[in-house]
């Protein structure tokens, strides 16, 4: 954190009481094996055979994990998942 850099330790715990109350709203993030399911789910449903079916298996996971996973996170494993169809 920049102010623990800075040695302002005052607004250190500031920031961290801050986040803390943050993430107390914060929808649960999902654990991989839960997000490999529901991404697995969505190649087989969409039927995707293959990486030109990227945007169609995003299209089909992205509105049930919203808020749940990091979309970079998901990116990949669609990626990984649909080189091994």
């Amino acid at each position: 954190m920049e102010f623990e850099k800075a040695g302002r330790e005052d607004l250190v715990e500031k920031a961290k009481i801050e986040i803390a109350i943050v993430e107390k709203y914060m929808p649960e993030q999902l654990s991989e094996e839960d997000l490999r399911k529901i991404v697995t789910a969505a190649i087989e449903k969409t039927e995707a055979t293959s990486q030109a079916e990227f945007g169609k298996v995003m299209g089909a996971v992205m509105p049930q994990i919203k808020g749940k996973a990091d979309g970079n996170s998901v990116n990949a494993m669609v990626k990984e998942l649909l080189q091994k169809n």
